[in-house]
C-alpha cells in the first residue's frame, strides 16, 4: 500500500498542507493484512529530514512491515527490500515523481528515489531482477482528479516495463485509471495499473470516494525465472461516511 502521509511519531498529527499522520493508522494497516508500505510520494518530506527520520524510526520498530522508497542513507538504500513467498522472491521499489516542492537539504545522507532520476532507477531494476523473481514497482505520478494517465506515466510505464518491472502499482490521482499490460519484444509482459483510486482517506466527493485493489496472481518458473500472470482482479472499495 501507499502511505501518503508520513507517520513520524516525533511531531504530532497535522493536515494540510503538510500531513503527519499517527502511529496507530500504521498500525492499523498491519493489522488489516498489510506488509510492505511505500514510503516514497508527494507527501514524504511534509516533515523535513527529520520526519523521514523519525518515520523509519518507527517502522524500524515494527519488523513484519517491509518499506521501499525512501532510506536512511546510501548503505540502506542498497538494501532492495525482498519478500519470499511459495519459493518465489519478490522484490519491491518506491519511486515517486513529486515531492510539493520540497527537498532534502544539502548534504543529507537520507534517500528519496525520484522519478526524473531514470538511470538510477534502470539500475535498480536491473540489481533487483538478480535477486529475486518478480519486481513489483510503487511509483507516484501523474495528475491528480484525472483518470486519463499522462504521456509522462506512459513513457515511464514504458521505460519500467524495458527495464524488468513485472507489475508497476501508480498512485497519486486519488481516482482511478486505466489498468492494462505492457508487451515485451521477448514476449513477457508488464502488468500496470496507472492508479487504483483512494484505499482509506478523507476525500469526500464522487470519483475520489470510490477506489480499488488489485488482485494478481504470478506464476514463476523457479526453473527458468520465467513469470506469467495467470489472472488480474480488479477490486472495487467505497469509502462510506456516516
Amino acid at each position: 500500500i501507499n502511505q501518503e502521509s508520513i507517520i513520524a511519531p516525533a511531531y504530532g498529527p497535522s493536515t494540510y498542507p503538510l500531513f503527519n499522520a499517527t502511529p496507530e493508522l500504521g498500525d492499523l494497516m498491519l493489522e488489516l493484512g498489510f506488509d510492505v508500505f511505500n514510503l516514497a510520494n508527494n507527501h514524504c518530506l511534509d516533515k523535513g529530514e527529520s520526519g523521514i527520520y523519525s518515520s523509519l524510526d518507527y517502522w524500524a520498530e515494527r519488523p513484519e512491515a517491509v518499506t521501499t522508497g525512501v532510506y536512511r542513507n546510501a548503505e540502506d538504500y542498497a538494501d532492495i527490500r525482498t519478500v519470499e513467498a511459495k519459493g518465489a522472491v519478490v522484490s519491491f521499489i518506491g519511486i515517486t515523481e513529486l515531492t510539493n516542492g520540497l527537498s532534502l537539504p544539502q548534504g543529507s545522507e537520507a534517500v528519496v528515489l525520484l522519478g526524473s532520476e531514470e538511470e538510477k532507477i534502470e539500475e535498480r531494476i536491473r540489481q533487483a531482477k538478480e535477486i529475486s523473481d518478480v519486481c513489483v514497482v510503487n511509483i507516484h505520478w501523474g495528475n491528480e482528479y484525472t483518470h486519463v494517465p499522462t504521456e509522462r506515466q506512459r513513457y515511464l510505464a514504458g521505460k519500467l516495463s524495458e527495464w524488468g518491472a513485472d507489475l508497476i502499482i501508480g498512485h497519486h490521482p486519488h481516482v482511478i485509471q486505466p489498468i492494462e499490460y505492457i508487451e515485451r519484444e521477448d514476449g513477457s509482459r508488464t502488468l500496470v495499473a496507472y492508479s487504483l483510486g483512494n484505499f482509506i482517506s478523507a476525500q469526500d466527493s464522487g470519483a475520489r470516494m470510490i477506489g480499488g485493489m488489485l488482485d494478481v496472481d504470478i506464476a514463476v518458473d523457479l526453473e527458468t525465472g520465467k513469470t506469467e500472470f495467470n489472472g488480474c482482479r480488479f477490486v472495487p472499495i467505497i469509502t462510506h461516511y456516516d
